[in-house]
């Protein structure tokens, strides 16, 4: 079942953020930098998004996050909901804490250099007349949701409002780093590609944009 987001699901899905994407930030499972990374790059998701759903199990447990925007993000600090408003001091708190430790400030530079590529991958796109009108900003399931069709479900949900709003494109923005094949079974198709420099970042670390068409 998809159902619509709520509160109690923030806790669940920044402890899927971290199982899944942690170690990157640090071996050590309890390094305080993991669990503020995973905070605020949730809350970010959240915050950008106006559609927001969760694919339950069976047993009615949070089992993946979809986040999606249908309208231009960001929005003006005025015309922020008091949830957004609520994000944005989680992000404001978190960054000011990762700016004061090593494996923070890596990330947050990390994060600025992941966000330009998304960046230069939209203009290239517009120029290639394939703008689009949503994009699918966040997609994660939790480890006790995989293997049961769960993403699919977040998907076609999502594909759903994309033909009920009449959109001809959607976006989304990944790597190498992230499962894709859920977007490849689902109609997706990748257009741009963009590999960063190995010095920096390690060897083959890879961004994707893909886009879907409707209609």
């Amino acid at each position: 079942m998809v159902r619509d987001w709520r509160a109690s699901d923030y806790a669940v899905f920044t402890e899927a953020f971290d199982s899944v994407w942690g170690y990157e930030i640090s071996n050590d499972p309890e390094n305080p930098s993991r669990r503020i990374t995973a905070e605020v790059y949730v809350a970010g998701a959240l915050m950008r998004s106006d559609f927001i759903k969760v694919a339950e199990t069976e047993d009615g447990k949070p089992g993946v996050l979809l986040c999606a925007a249908f309208s231009d993000f960001p929005l003006p600090p005025a015309s922020l909901t008091a949830q957004a408003q609520a994000w944005a001091c989680v992000i404001q708190t978190g960054e000011e804490a990762l700016s004061k430790t090593r494996e923070g400030r890596a990330e947050l530079v990390f994060d600025e250099r992941l966000n330009a590529t998304n960046d230069r991958f939209k203009t290239r796109l517009e120029e290639r007349g394939l703008a689009a009108q949503a994009e699918l900003v966040f997609l994660i399931a939790h480890p006790e949701g995989r293997g049961q069709g769960l993403a699919s479900e977040a998907l076609a949900a999502f594909d759903e409002e994309c033909v009920r709003r009449r959109v001809k494109r959607a976006v989304l923005f990944t790597d190498n780093h992230c499962e894709r094949r859920p977007y490849l079974k689902k109609g997706w198709v990748q257009e741009e590609t963009e590999v960063w420099p190995e010095s920096e970042y390690g060897p083959n670390f890879v961004s994707y944009a893909f886009v879907k068409r409707y209609g």
